[in-house]
Parts: structure tokens; sequence; C-alpha cells
């Protein structure tokens, strides 16, 4: 079985205290001369660090985690996206909440809305208090509620996968 480094590092350094005796001739019991130099260090000495934890990603179960909900993340939106997309949203607000007013508003009149700010409606569905909906332009997301008392909109870019919509699945 082949020597381990632990192992190596011992019989290297044994063998080097047994060598740094040699080469000088003493006869025991006299006083070695005066300019005899002291033995210096090998500079084949081993020192063994303590080894340092580093996860493997393999089994590094949030940097899996992470990995696997990529697809949901989205784009960032640029600073003439995110203005753009202000301005969506500020007018439209007072168009659905006009419809939320109205008392349960219906998906043909949401669908006219969005399409008034240049929005295309992607999805309008209802809801048991009111209606969602995910609608999009030039590469900004708008997804919203509306009910009788609350209009909620929420801007953002593609998610990873290219749309709007929070995709299905994963792997």
């Amino acid at each position: 079985m082949p020597p381990t480094a632990p192992t190596r590092c011992l019989v290297t350094l044994a063998c080097g205290l047994v060598l740094t005796g040699c080469g000088t001739a003493h006869t025991p019991g006299t006083t070695p001369p005066a300019n005899t130099p002291s033995p210096t260090p090998s500079s084949e000495t081993i020192i063994q660090a303590e080894p340092s934890h580093v996860p493997d990603p393999r089994t590094d179960w949030h940097r899996e985690h992470a990995g696997n909900r990529a697809y949901r993340d989205h784009y960032p939106l640029t600073p003439e996206q995110q203005r753009q997309a202000d301005r969506t949203t500020a007018a439209l607000r007072p168009l659905l909440h006009d419809l939320g007013e109205d008392g349960n508003p219906d998906i043909e009149r949401t669908r006219h809305a969005l399409r008034h700010v240049g929005l295309t409606p992607r999805e309008v569905t209802t809801t048991q208090d009111g209606l969602r909906f995910r609608a999009a332009t030039g590469g900004i997301c708008v997804t919203g509620q509306v009910d009788q008392d609350h209009v909620s909109l929420h801007t953002q870019g593609p998610s990873l996968d290219g749309g709007c919509a929070e995709p299905d699945g994963g792997h």
C-alpha cells in the first residue's frame, strides 16, 4: 500500500534530521572546532496546512436550489424601459380604477384598457373579487389585479425563459 501524505511528510522530516549530522568529523568527548557552522533547517521541510472547507457544488443545497429556480428570475428593466413602464402604469391605473368602481370589471373592457395604453394583453382572467391580467410591450411585462376597491400593478422584465408569465415547471 503506498504511503499517505502525512506518512511521507514524517519520513522526509526524519531523514532530514538524520542527515543533518552527517559530513562533520567529530570524536566523542572532544569539543568541535569553533568555526563549524551550525546546521541550518532543510529547505525540504514540508509544512502541511489544515484543510479548509470548500462546499462541493454537487452537494451545496442552497446553490442547487437557486439553480433549479433560476428559470423564474427576470431580466432587469433598463432605465429607459423603467421610465416607459412608469408612464404606462400611470396611464393605465385610472382606466382600471374606473372599471373596478363599475362593479366586477369584465375581461373585454380590461383588454381594451390595456390596448389603449399600448400593452398587448397576454392573459386576462376573472377572480372571485375582480380579475387578474398579464400584458407586455417592448420587453416590459405588466401584471395586475383589479377589484372594486383596489388596483395593483407590477412591472418587470421578461423571465430568463423569455416570457412574461411565470414559467411552469423547472428542471
